[in-house]
């Protein structure tokens, strides 16, 4: 009995809950089938493909990264911006808002969906749910099919430094917030207007 008095018990729970913790992290990965694969993108780089038939409604994969303050995050996406500017790359912002207070910061290596790229006509969406971010699927999509999301830049941001090559039929030519394109029209509208009063002056 004394034996078992003098076992440091807080020192085994611990251990045991470290333990338990990696078995669950293990079989996740063992378990848990994988339904994309990554390889080179016609729109950008690598991207995210569907590597069997996935229904609406799934949740497909987890958007990783460190969690930063919003001031953090705001410095990293400017970091991030300044980069791929100085190498002439586009979207390349890895800087995702969780919640009031933080953002994820995606840009780390074991985070593959960084890797999945805008579309103006898209089969996934990104849902937060229980502070964590998740790439869900908001249509059937086919094997092979590529994976994409809208990622909503804002009209009031530098959308235009910001190109879409994405090809769908619905492409608006940038990358900007569904939401948001009935400003592009009226911009190129009153544009154009412009255009067609100054010919008609000459």
């Amino acid at each position: 009995m004394k034996q078992l008095l003098d076992l440091d018990w807080k020192s085994i729970t611990n251990k045991t809950i470290y333990f338990l913790v990696y078995l669950i992290s293990f079989f996740n990965k063992v378990l848990v089938k994988k339904i994309w694969f990554k390889k080179y993108s016609k729109i950008h780089g690598n991207g995210l493909f569907a590597s069997t038939y996935i229904k609406k409604g799934t949740k497909i994969i987890e958007y990783i990264g460190d969690k930063v303050t919003k001031k953090e995050g705001d410095r990293r996406a400017d970091k991030q911006i300044q980069k791929a500017k100085m190498h002439k790359l586009n979207g390349m912002v890895y800087v995702f808002e969780l919640n009031k207070k933080y953002d994820i910061d995606g840009d780390v290596k074991k985070n593959h969906a960084k890797l999945i790229n805008h579309s103006c006509g898209p089969n996934c969406e990104v849902e937060i749910m229980n502070s964590r971010i998740w790439i869900s699927a908001i249509k059937d999509i086919k094997k092979n099919q590529e994976l994409n999301y809208n990622y909503g830049y804002s009209y009031d941001t530098d959308y235009i430094d910001h190109k879409c090559k994405c090809g769908s039929s619905k492409c608006i030519g940038y990358i900007l917030d569904e939401d948001e394109w009935s400003k592009l029209k009226k911009k190129w509208d009153f544009l154009f207007i412009v255009l067609a009063h100054n010919l008609a002056l000459n």
